[in-house]
């Protein structure tokens, strides 16, 4: 539901995000682990004679997640959840300790805050006083401001934060301050006026901090800037915040609000109400009172800050933290407080009236007692995924393993051969994509006979989890099929072939084996690089070798005619001039080194400082040598990724040491594009370029995609130049062509850019790319299998296609407005509109990835980011069997049915087949063929498992769609069709109309078979 007040829409969706449902699920399961009592074990020379109190000792919990960027941001928005509600037990615990004191003010809390952490050990580890005496100086100042109204402290009505009261206060006489007192409010009335009043500008930051706290911290985005007060707002030339006391003419403030709902309680117009509300507002901060009283008892600091004049803040020493006595609700908008002015809600826009508060009364007790009976248990996560360098990951094992760390939060990294030690139970936060991938990642509990094992999956509302959520029993105990590894994958034969070439290398040339430096000898006295003698020794072709990869290299025809290892062919792949793989490494680097060292010269000859360009260098020179080429695709990697790109990270601080971000090239046009963030080691880090090579540029296509048809059209051209012979219409309508660049050489964050915290709620994810087939490749050579069949079902045929190599396009359009892009630096930026819909002009002036003014001050070239590659592909030609399935939410329905049939009748995840719909003759719907194709890297053999078992696939489609989700047959739901890369065709999603064709067209018994043609 929504208010009506706020929205003209007054009925929603309900939905459970994963983030927030499986932080709860955690925060419950946790304090039910038995405690770990390894450490206690282990350490008798440090063990006191007295009991440890169990409370204090940690838990070890493992929890999964499928995605890395999902794992990563998982263990810092459970870190950052879990430690809100922590603190808020602690604040709670300690005000209650202190009972027997009147007067409690933030500091002296902040103190007694941090000896109760101390007691519970419930600080993390490494944290020094000072460190500690901060983080509750922040925590309180974020309940100072009352951030969060509703399921705050405050807002439970749990603590309230009132000014000093002093003595003084009862001898006020008001009518001689200058206060035109109509309402006959009384002195004390007086003060809670102004505490209503005030507490509208403490929710606005305008107040002061203490010594060790910086409202420019991350903890109080997204308002973390300076806020003053003044009688009148005024724009700030510093980039503060300039509150007004008064609003603007013929507006409102809730300052403004409140005074005129306590004119209108006394029956006045309402353009007296306006008048004299306005009127008294302003008397409250012009008054003797406020001068006098106010500023001078330093309840509010006043500054005097050039080209701004004389600002305000409320001083929050003067501010007293109390247990309420007693507290009162609004009948409207549910607002809790401990004071009352004559009834008058003080809730912005808010006509409800406040009566006394009951238990049972707020919509959000839960949250009361949850801060109040929270078990204060210590707790730190972290993230263990391959975006973790392999030393910095192994470390965080082995915490892991002591109980250092309490929560890891994983990918598939810990799935097999870890032994994490004594573990009781684990958490998914998703259906595993297999049995196996469930019985692995439930069997890392209860491996040892002193334990219990217990797991805990959750189901996220997407088709493959509801799937197994209505039939559980299908991936705790279902057929664990044997692994499927399609070895005839040229390039992770290569990489094996090279990984061979090394381990030789390396022990005939132990002086080469190290760092990136040893390698490529690029600093100190310099000398051959190992790029250099591996040419030479290649160039004898060495017997040993030879016979090594006779030994691992698959006996397929294909492979063997690929590598030619007879005639040492493989070895062009690897050090040939300009095309390499290993030269391009070496070349990249080399780059980065020079352009880095040509800063540095120019930062030396101005006499600046450039201590911290020679630490880029060393990051980039004093990296392991066998994971700067697994990186730059030389290597293989765990996981057989075949198109592998790297975020490089330019910064120096000591995290971007820790982490190794890559992605699949498919993946990466997207996670890596323009305005979108990577959460690695509970940083944010922003890409902010496309790399570049000296010797090779990206490869560019000009491309088009027919809108009735979606045919696609591309064109290998050089960026900016049109192909002259290109297709200028489809489907009798002009195409609208684009330029897509394929960033084969990786992305780049911006060197002098720190990252950032990933905060409480996570960047929207971006659009999905579009996957469109272009055509089949090497039809005729050895390396291709291909082969033909049709499949009659009754009177109906079905053609089929097979190929091991289809060539798909993958294009991230960037929502449909592109990017601009440096063709001298990449330098990229998400490209904007006016609100007319016409092209803006962006500013071109900009620094390169490394801090550095770009030269190119003139043009950016409008772009999209691309790929293409070459998988497993079977192509079902499926008959139109009736005239009434010629409409537009019939192929996109029948598709996305028939990739849920293939998942099902596969028994494997969802997102390791693609799909796509393809018309070879335009818009003719009869010729609609069916695309389906291995998405995951190197291919895994599903096509062509799929082109065989073609039956059983629609079999289950139709199962799939038949109704068991609960939706309506002229729609569809996340428990059907819909996925998260499917979005664009949700709203003609149905079905009802897949269910039909599916069953007429498996009505029929006689099914038969016929190979057509078979080339291998």
């Amino acid at each position: 539901m929504k208010c009506g007040n706020h929205t003209p829409n007054i009925v929603k969706q309900f939905r459970t995000a994963d983030d927030p449902a499986t932080e709860v699920l955690t925060r419950a399961l946790y304090p039910c682990i038995p405690p770990n009592k390894q450490l206690l074990e282990e350490d008798d020379f440090f063990r006191s004679s007295e009991s440890i109190d169990e409370n204090l000792l940690g838990r070890k919990l493992l929890v999964f997640s499928d995605s890395r960027q999902e794992a990563a941001f998982f263990a810092s928005y459970l870190q950052a959840k879990y430690n809100n509600v922590l603190w808020r037990h602690s604040i709670i615990q300690v005000i209650n300790q202190l009972q027997e004191y009147d007067d409690i003010r933030i500091d002296s809390l902040t103190n007694a805050i941090v000896k109760y952490g101390k007691q519970k050990n419930l600080f993390e580890p490494g944290l020094d006083d000072i460190e500690k005496q901060k983080l509750i100086q922040t925590i309180l100042i974020k309940e100072f401001m009352n951030s969060e109204r509703q399921i705050g402290l405050e807002g439970l009505g749990l603590i309230s934060f009132v000014p000093e009261k002093p003595n003084k206060w009862s001898n006020l006489n008001i009518n001689s301050v200058g206060i035109h007192n109509e309402l006959n409010f009384t002195i004390d009335e007086l003060w809670e006026i102004y505490k209503v009043l005030f507490n509208t500008l403490r929710e606005l930051n305008a107040i002061t901090l203490p010594d060790l706290v910086a409202i420019t911290d991350p903890a109080f985005s997204p308002r973390n800037r300076e806020t003053y007060f003044k009688i009148e707002a005024e724009h700030s030339s510093l980039g503060n915040k300039i509150l007004g006391w008064l609003p603007k003419d013929k507006s409102i403030n809730r300052r403004l609000d409140f005074i005129q709902k306590m004119y209108r309680q006394k029956g006045y117009s309402k353009e007296e109400v306006e008048q004299k509300a306005r009127r008294l507002l302003k008397q409250l901060a012009t008054s003797n009172l406020f001068d006098k009283f106010w500023v001078r008892d330093e309840y509010i600091t006043e500054t005097a800050i050039a080209k701004e004049g004389t600002v305000y803040k409320l001083n929050y020493k003067k501010w007293q933290v109390k247990k309420p006595e007693k507290l009162f609700i609004c009948d409207k908008c549910g607002s809790i407080v401990s004071s009352n002015i004559r009834g008058i809600c003080p809730t912005f826009r808010c006509e409800g009236s406040l009566v006394e508060y009951e238990e049972g009364m707020n919509r959000f007790s839960y949250y009361k007692q949850l801060y109040s009976k929270m078990k204060p248990l210590p707790l730190i996560a972290q993230e263990h995924t391959a975006q973790l360098t392999s030393e910095y990951a192994s470390r965080l094992q082995n915490r892991f393993e002591k109980g250092e760390v309490n929560v890891l939060s994983c990918s598939t990294t810990f799935e097999m051969g870890v032994d994490v030690g004594q573990l009781e139970a684990v958490f998914m936060r998703n259906v595993p994509p297999e049995t196996a991938n469930y019985i692995q990642r439930a069997g890392r509990a209860g491996r040892r006979t002193e334990s219990t094992a217990f797991s805990l999956t959750y189901a996220k509302r997407r088709s493959h989890d509801l799937t197994y959520y209505q039939f559980p029993e299908k991936i705790i105990k279902g057929m664990i099929k044997p692994p499927y590894i399609e070895i005839n994958n040229e390039k992770i034969v290569l990489r094996h072939i090279f990984s061979v070439v090394f381990a030789w290398f390396f022990r005939k040339y132990e002086s080469y084996f190290g760092t990136v430096d040893d390698f490529l000898k690029i600093s100190g006295e310099g000398g051959k690089s190992a790029v250099q003698v591996l040419k030479e020794v290649l160039h004898e072709r060495p017997e040993e070798i030879l016979q090594s990869l006779k030994f691992v290299v698959p006996k397929s025809q294909s492979i063997q005619a690929f590598v030619d290892l007879d005639n040492w062919k493989w070895v062009d792949y690897l050090v040939k001039d300009g095309e390499g793989a290993l030269v391009i490494a070496e070349a990249n680097i080399k780059e980065i080194i020079d352009e880095l060292e040509e800063i540095k010269r120019k930062l030396d000859s101005e006499r600046r400082p450039s201590d911290s360009i020679l630490k880029i260098q060393n990051t980039y020179l004093q990296k392991n040598v066998l994971s700067f080429l697994s990186s730059a695709n030389v290597l293989p990697k765990y996981g057989f990724p075949v198109d592998v790109v790297d975020l490089d990270i330019l910064h120096n601080s000591e995290n971007a040491k820790l982490v190794n971000i890559s992605r699949d090239l498919k993946l990466a046009i997207s996670e890596f594009a323009p305005d979108s963030e990577i959460v690695a080691n509970k940083k944010v880090w922003k890409p902010y370029a496309l790399n570049m090579n000296k010797t090779k540029g990206w490869p560019v296509q000009q491309y088009a995609i027919c809108k009735h048809c979606g045919r696609l059209y591309a064109y290998h051209v050089d960026l900016g130049t049109p192909f002259e012979d290109r297709e200028e219409k489809c489907c009798n309508e002009p195409l609208n062509y684009f330029y897509y660049v394929q960033p084969v050489f990786g992305f780049s964050t911006r060197a002098d850019e720190a990252p950032g915290n990933p905060g409480e709620r996570r960047k929207a994810k971006p659009m999905p790319s579009r996957v469109k087939f272009d055509t089949y490749v090497d039809e005729d050579l050895e390396l291709t299998e291909t082969y033909q069949k049709e499949v009659e079902i009754g009177p109906h045929k079905i053609d089929v296609k097979y190929s091991s190599r289809g060539k798909m396009v993958i294009v991230n359009s960037g929502g449909g407005r592109g990017y601009l892009i440096c063709k001298k630096c990449g330098y990229i930026i998400p490209k904007t509109f006016e609100s007319n819909s016409k092209k803006t002009k962006q500013k071109s002036e900009h620094k390169t990835r490394l801090g550095k003014k770009c030269e190119n001050t003139k043009y950016l070239y409008h772009v999209h980011l691309g790929h293409e590659f070459i998988t497993d592909v079977v192509e079902i030609k499926l008959p139109l069997i009736d005239k009434k399935y010629n409409q537009t939410s019939f192929w996109p329905s029948l598709l996305y049915s028939i990739m849920e049939g293939a998942s099902m009748e596969l028994g494997i995840a969802r997102n390791e087949i693609g799909g796509t719909l393809y018309r070879a003759s335009g818009e003719d719907l009869i010729n609609t063929s069916i695309i389906l194709y291995d998405d995951v890297p190197g291919g895994a053999g599903h096509a062509k498992k799929i082109s065989k078992q073609l039956i059983g696939v629609l079999e289950n489609a139709k199962i799939k769609v038949a109704g068991t989700c609960g939706c309506a047959e002229d729609t569809s739901c996340y428990g059907c069709l819909r996925s998260f890369e499917n979005q664009f065709y949700h709203d003609i999603l149905q079905r009802g109309i897949a269910y039909e064709y599916l069953s007429d067209l498996l009505q029929y018994v006689r099914i038969n078979e016929r190979i057509l043609t078979h080339h291998s």
